[in-house]
């Protein structure tokens, strides 16, 4: 019979698991995967090699230590979301084979500038938010359900606090709002600086631009969206070893870290990556 795969859910992230082997869970930094996958048709006999090779050290933040390295079945992970009358899906995950395991074992190093900025941009950070590193940009955020979980507690401190406050109309959940808090950290050197300098600039197409204005006024008559959800803070840290730092935050990233100045300094100072 032929088969079908999704190649989505053999993706390093959905198969790989790096765990200490105390049974810490995965330490993974990589900007997550969001593609739009579909089944692919493989035909009886036919094989297909979707990965053959990983860096682990670029996508996982490994430090001194023992760690178990196996490839696990994807459709595991994703069991408990499978409709328990898809028992051919059922079935799959539950037979389908996992490799073998392989030990790795670290000594004591130094991490690279990148890995030390968000190991101690994490730990300062509050509780809930996760991060990434693609490239030279570091991301901190906090997901939609947390985001509303946060804005929940808020407003129960605030009516506490006020009983007679107007109460504000709620824009969460609802068309154009922004449902990420997120803050990203952008470490720029002197050549990019320049390429960026003497790349042509884009022109923009004063039609889409009216017809986005005009939709965002739509929306905020009508309530749907707030304009501090479309503001950024931006502030410039200064010279790193890896280049000029600065970082963007949205206005919800501000507002439910409200100290985060004074813990992003904090974080710069213990990873000694400023200079």
């Amino acid at each position: 019979d032929v088969e079908s795969y999704d190649w989505q859910n053999f993706s390093r992230i959905h198969v790989l698991q790096v765990t200490y082997v105390s049974g810490e869970s995965d330490h993974y930094i990589a900007s997550p995967v969001s593609t739009m996958g579909g089944p692919t048709p493989l035909q009886p006999g036919q094989s297909k090699v979707l990965w053959e090779n990983f860096d682990i050290g670029s996508s996982y933040l490994l430090e001194q230590g023992e760690y178990r390295v196996q490839a696990i079945n994807s459709l595991t992970r994703r069991l408990k979301s499978i409709p328990k009358t898809n028992t051919s899906a059922v079935q799959k995950a539950r037979t389908m084979p996992v490799s073998n395991i392989e030990k790795l074992v670290l000594s004591k190093g130094q991490q690279t500038p990148i890995k030390r900025f968000f190991k101690s941009l994490i730990s300062v950070a509050p509780d809930g938010w996760e991060g990434d590193i693609n490239n030279n940009v570091v991301s901190v955020s906090l997901s939609p359900s947390l985001v509303k979980q946060a804005e929940e507690r808020n407003k129960v401190a605030d009516e506490l606090q006020d009983p007679v406050a107007p109460k504000k109309a709620k824009t969460f959940g609802k068309p154009y709002a922004n449902e990420y808090a997120k803050i990203s950290f952008k470490f720029t050197t002197e050549s990019d600086a320049a390429k960026k300098t003497v790349a042509p600039a884009a022109k923009a197409d004063p039609v889409e631009a009216a017809e986005v204005a005009a939709m965002l006024k739509a929306a905020m008559d009508e309530g749907l969206a707030e304009e501090e959800q479309y503001t950024r803070k931006v502030v410039q840290l200064g010279m790193t070893e890896l280049g000029q730092l600065s970082f963007s935050a949205n206005a919800k990233a501000v507002k439910l870290w409200p100290d985060h100045m004074v813990k992003i300094r904090e974080a710069l100072s213990t990873s000694g990556i400023k200079k």
